[in-house]
């Protein structure tokens, strides 16, 4: 049978090696249960198997185990002590010697038969060879039963031992199966964090990602800053590529829909038929390389669509300026205007007073010289350059001669 134990249940401070150890075992189990003792035979016979999430190996006569036990630390819940018969374990122990094959001395060979012999020995000694070649016969009766016992114990101590790795590998198993998930369950709440909950769908668009990516590169290329068009054409390139970059991000949403379709599709009929671990893992590295080349593709889009918002924003504040200037000018314009019929108001009156008699002609400097001074007065008031006034005085002698 197997003997499994804990070393905290057991009092070993005083037991250096494992040979003493294991004489402990058997010494107890056989005050505890005996006649009805399931471990039978020597010391030397049984060996100790250090157990180990799933791995195991027998440990040497001479191993300290309280110097072992304190060795595994933190480990030591998952550790555990089997004692085993040494013929129970499959990897034989190493230092387990080979045992002494009998070879039969063929030097003494009967010069008769076994009969004639038996008839020229005396009676004495016929009755002694009876006996012995008796005592033999029981002897080697008793060992073939001995052996088939010891074969039999042997081989329910493997199939034990073999059952309890077994059992202890499923446990492993399953908690490596809960890892994994809450692995799996982070790794997705973090991608859902960093990149959305469409994540998986746009992990399966990077081939068109890539077509998308050249034809951006060659139109960045090709449109340059708007400093070298006019704000007007600028205005209307920009909203041609807003228009341009929402219909690439249609025409990407309804792939993204075949994808995720035809992934669907591809996920069931995988699920109905074995797939091989080779091909998931192959499958995982892809996935994983176009999750990596769409986060990228999606940063370069997304920064596209920045710059191109500071654009438009650059644009609005320059039409803005531009709407200022006008305005001044046409302010300006008006002023202009008001100075000009002024002027043209001015020469009338000159004119009418050059008619006026002779008599008069010591006033009229006097009154061209007002008409001056208002005219000047005027294009100061408006804040114009002397080169405006003089314009508007040149113009208004056109006018008036237009008049004439």
């Amino acid at each position: 049978m197997l003997l499994s134990f804990s070393i905290k249940s057991r009092k070993v401070l005083k037991l250096n090696h494992l040979s003493e150890f294991t004489q402990a075992l058997l010494e107890e189990h056989e005050t505890t249960f005996g006649e009805k003792r399931f471990l039978l035979g020597k010391a030397s016979d049984y060996c100790i198997i250090e157990k180990w999430r799933g791995s195991e190996r027998a440990l040497p006569p001479l191993t300290r185990i309280l110097k072992l036990w304190k060795a595994w630390g933190d480990e030591q819940p998952n550790m555990q002590f089997v004692l085993v018969k040494a013929d129970a374990f499959l990897p034989v122990p190493l230092w387990r010697t080979a045992e002494a094959k009998l070879v039969q001395n063929t030097e003494k060979l009967w010069e008769l038969s076994p009969a004639n012999y038996m008839k020229t020995l005396p009676p004495d000694k016929q009755k002694r060879i009876v006996r012995k070649t008796f005592r033999k016969l029981a002897k080697i009766r008793q060992d073939t039963v001995s052996h088939d016992r010891d074969n039999m114990e042997t081989l329910v101590h493997l199939i034990i031992s073999q059952d309890h790795t077994i059992h202890q590998q499923v446990k492993r198993m399953k908690e490596l199966d809960l890892e994994i998930e809450k692995c799996e369950a982070k790794f997705h709440l973090d991608r859902v964090e960093n990149d959305g909950e469409n994540y998986v769908q746009d992990a399966y668009l990077m081939p068109t990602f890539r077509e998308v990516e050249q034809k951006l590169d060659l139109q960045y290329d090709e449109i340059q800053i708007l400093e070298d068009l006019s704000e007007s054409d600028g205005i209307v390139q920009l909203e041609e590529r807003l228009t341009y970059y929402r219909m690439l991000i249609d025409k990407l949403s309804a792939e993204i829909e075949k994808e995720v379709k035809n992934v669907c599709s591809e996920i069931n009929e995988d699920a109905e038929g074995a797939a091989a671990d080779e091909l998931e893992s192959s499958n995982l590295e892809s996935v994983k390389c176009d999750l990596e080349k769409s986060m990228k593709a999606g940063l370069k889009i997304h920064s596209h669509l920045s710059g191109i918002q500071k654009e438009i924003k650059y644009s609005d504040s320059l039409l803005q300026m531009k709407a200022k200037e006008y305005e001044l000018l046409a302010k300006e314009f008006s002023s202009l205007h008001i100075s000009n019929k002024d002027g043209c108001q001015a020469k009338e009156n000159r004119d009418k007073e050059s008619e006026v008699p002779n008599s008069c002609g010591d006033v009229l400097p006097f009154t061209q010289r007002i008409s001056n001074m208002y005219t000047n007065d005027t294009d100061s008031d408006t804040g114009i350059s002397s080169n405006h006034s003089q314009d508007s005085e040149t113009t208004a002698g056109e006018v008036m001669l237009l008049s004439t």
